[in-house]
């Protein structure tokens, strides 16, 4: 997620509303259907992302609710709350072609009312 001037928020499988579940956005040659993803709450899945190549997929989450999903897009404008703000400690060395270092990550959470 992200706002106008700052990239570096994540929201965590665990803090979206439940029952949730990922599901793939390129589907290659038919292998994976959405309903194919097993059903999530709040419990930390494996890595929906992770292919069998270890490459990752976009993937979307779905929030099942009352028998109609509602789609968690990355376009989409949400409202989330703070459920923490850390620092991690600067690198003093980083790997080529490795994300920028972010001096502040915050954590959100998208499974309360409001």
């Amino acid at each position: 997620m992200s706002v106008e001037f700052f990239d570096d928020i994540y929201v965590p499988v665990y803090a979206l509303p439940s029952p949730s579940e990922a599901e793939p956005l390129d589907v290659e040659a038919g292998k994976e259907k959405p309903g194919d993803l097993e059903e999530h709450g709040k419990e930390k899945p494996s890595n929906p992302k992770a292919s069998e190549k270890g490459k990752l997929k976009k993937v979307r989450w779905v929030w099942n609710y009352n028998d109609e999903k509602f789609y968690i897009d990355d376009d989409l404008e949400i409202r989330f709350q703070v459920a923490g703000v850390s620092y991690p400690p600067i690198p003093l060395e980083q790997e080529e072609g490795s994300k920028p270092f972010a001096p502040m990550v915050v954590t959100g959470s998208i499974d309360s009312d409001g």
